[in-house]
């Protein structure tokens, strides 16, 4: 069994395919979804949009795939300087 980590509350099953390699483009991914490939949490998953959430299990032949949480941190990618010379920006 793999393990997937999602940084957000949910991932799109066609994303996850995707992401997973499983499916080369969006169009394959929804072939397989659409041909009902997919067991999620042991039953058939026709939604090609279905919000998969941490603790799902998602199967595809062989290969199965427990999703897993991840808490997301924010780091700044640039820093809001309030101060310039010596004059204060306002904020209005």
């Amino acid at each position: 069994m793999q393990e997937f980590q999602i940084n957000g509350p949910y991932i799109e099953l066609i994303g996850l395919l995707k992401a997973m390699g499983i499916a080369e483009t969006g169009g394959h991914a929804k072939a397989i979804v659409e041909e009902g490939y997919v067991l999620r949490n042991g039953e058939v998953e026709l939604r090609k949009r279905a919000k998969l959430i941490s603790g799902d299990l998602i199967e595809l032949d062989d290969l199965q795939i427990k999703l897993i949480w991840t808490q997301f941190s924010f780091v700044p990618t640039r820093r809001l300087d309030l101060f310039q010379g010596s004059e204060i920006l306002a904020c209005l």
